[in-house]
């Protein structure tokens, strides 16, 4: 595998529809993650936050209609039960894909009744010709092999642009 490079989605205006861009962050070169999101700005992007829901959607197509792992879920609050939980059913996904919906049961319910949202997933595809890794985080920031940038940046934008187009 190659290098994970970092990419932050922004939306910009083109003729009435917001596109998705993922620009890249080196957090090396741009090591005030504020002053880059302001810089981005004032070239009329603006930042995109990924919701939970939108997170349980890219949830979704990787294992549904990819079939790629979900290694882990963070979530923006500590909550030790609510975090046992979700490592259990994602170990216990790996030999039987059919827990996915206790996840995503849970993912739900987390959201709705205890307002905790999902700050980070990780994910690894296991394709023979397409292993990679990546991680989507609520900021927007997107973790992935440079090899395999172009295909799920577009992927992912897709996907999060039939929300911020509703």
């Amino acid at each position: 595998m190659s290098v994970k490079a970092i990419f932050k989605a922004f939306s910009k205006k083109n003729n009435g529809i917001k596109n998705i861009e993922f620009l890249p962050y080196d957090p090396a070169v741009d090591r005030d993650y504020y002053s880059f999101v302001r810089n981005k700005r004032k070239l009329n992007y603006s930042q995109v936050i990924i919701t939970s829901e939108m997170m349980i959607s890219l949830i979704d197509y990787y294992f549904i209609e990819r079939s790629a792992s979900i290694t882990s879920i963070e979530l923006m609050e500590e909550d030790e039960e609510i975090e046992v939980d979700i490592t259990r059913i994602l170990s216990k996904m790996t030999n039987d894909r059919a827990y996915y919906s206790r996840l995503i049961e849970l993912l739900r319910f987390v959201q709705d009744k205890s307002s905790i949202d999902v700050k980070k997933i990780t994910i690894k595809n296991t394709e023979q010709d397409k292993q990679f890794q990546l991680y989507i985080q609520v900021n927007g920031l997107v973790g992935v092999d440079e090899e395999f940038y172009q295909n799920e940046t577009s992927e992912i934008g897709c996907r999060l642009e039939s929300y911020i187009n509703l």
